[in-house]
């Protein structure tokens, strides 16, 4: 086993004290009645002749979650326990009683939390671990039970700090090595401030919309560029013994909300084609990247790969549509069906590619004006790199369907 590796052989630990634990009995009460009123209406889904399959299995895939979740969170509430003795600590979870020896605890990994919650990672010295979890008040004496084993999180902290300071790449000598690493992990923290502001800017407010796109696009490749120019000191990749400091973070939220707006300002007719070629473009980009990075690569390092696909998506359908000024074909539907509630969802019938009804988001003026039997227009556009896309509006007075 390597260093570092630890094997989880316990159920993690709850334990409730005072209003917590009322409050938890509470919350898992109200998921059994969200279970029940989900299951209701799943119900009435299935007897409407014309019922949406979809809708069908959704309410009874989720009240089955909630069912679940609330009898888990009933369970492990009244029977969670955690008694500490001078030699061992027993616990008791929902389903299963064990101890765990003073002598056979190696560290804890971290003591954090407040107050009121503490998250307390176990490591013993065969590499299991047990973690704690407890809500409510803290005690001296939980406190004073742990206090005098060895915090292994502090001394990872040191190791890491310890291969920073030792790379050659920031300096000659051991001073300038320490002062050059400690000023790039604080550009990192305030680069992080700057992209937390883009990614908001992009989910509450992208607006103007083009500028909005541009900077969250544009800051993911500046951080990708910088960092494989900088590669002896900077790494986008989590890698193991690495004594570098790592920025790919910064790029995360970016890359993600680039996508998920690009994606909702223009529906594809066909979505296929257009994930395909970002997933593969993602892949590549992140194939040459990881090579240029590090020389090694695990099966893992394949959990990054989504992000470049984001940021290709985001690019590829911005590109699209944003660049798009052919004219569109004009094709007038009409309105079989108003969606409930508060997301201004209309069902429009038939037309062009799509052989079915679909439901469409609209704004809430449009939703507003457009009763059922109303008539809309979807414009149909080539798309600038080939893939159609449209977009449902208003008709005019004066429009009429274009071949």
């Amino acid at each position: 086993m390597g260093e570092g590796e630890v094997t989880v052989s316990y159920p993690r630990i709850y334990r409730y004290r005072g209003s917590t634990r009322l409050a938890i009995i509470g919350l898992g009460l109200i998921f059994l009645g969200m279970a029940a009123g989900g299951f209701y209406l799943g119900l009435i889904e299935w007897r409407e002749p014309d019922g949406d399959w979809f809708t069908r299995f959704a309410w009874p895939a989720i009240s089955t979650f909630f069912l679940i979740s609330g009898v888990i969170w009933l369970v492990e509430t009244l029977r969670a326990s955690l008694a500490l003795y001078p030699d061992r600590l027993v616990c008791q979870t929902a389903w299963s009683r064990y101890e765990v020896r003073r002598d056979d605890i190696s560290g804890i990994k971290i003591a954090s939390g407040s107050a009121k919650h503490i998250h307390l990672p176990i490591v013993l010295k065969d590499g299991r671990t047990c973690t704690v979890e407890i809500f409510g008040a803290r005690d001296d004496v939980l406190d004073g039970w742990f206090a005098g084993i060895e915090n292994l999180d502090r001394n990872e902290a040191k190791e890491v700090a310890e291969r920073l300071f030792e790379n050659s790449a920031y300096g000659p000598a051991r001073d300038i090595r320490e002062r050059r690493a400690r000023r790039d992990q604080t550009c990192v923290q305030w680069a992080y401030c700057l992209t937390s502001g883009l990614t908001l800017w992009g989910m509450l407010w992208p607006r103007p919309l083009p500028w909005c796109m541009g900077a969250l696009a544009g800051v993911c490749l500046l951080i990708v560029v910088l960092a494989i120019l900088n590669r002896r000191r900077w790494a986008l990749h989590d890698i193991a013994q690495d004594n570098r400091v790592h920025v790919g973070g910064l790029a995360i939220a970016p890359s993600v909300i680039l996508a998920l707006r690009a994606c909702a300002e223009g529906d594809f007719v066909d979505w296929t084609a257009f994930l395909v070629t970002a997933g593969l473009a993602g892949m590549v980009a992140f194939l040459v990247i990881r090579r240029l990075e590090h020389p090694s690569f695990k099966a893992v390092d394949l959990f990054a790969w989504p992000l470049y696909a984001a940021w290709f998506a985001g690019v590829l359908s911005f590109g699209n549509w944003y660049f798009d000024d052919a004219r569109p074909k004009i094709i007038p539907v009409e309105v079989v069906a108003r969606g409930e509630g508060s997301d201004y969802t209309l069902t429009i019938g038939a037309w062009g590619p799509k052989t079915g009804t679909e439901d469409v988001d609209v704004p809430k003026a449009l939703y507003d004006k457009t009763p059922v039997g109303g008539r809309l227009c979807v414009h149909l556009h080539p798309g600038r790199l080939g893939w159609e896309w449209y977009e449902v509006c208003p008709c005019q007075a004066e429009s009429k369907p274009s071949t």
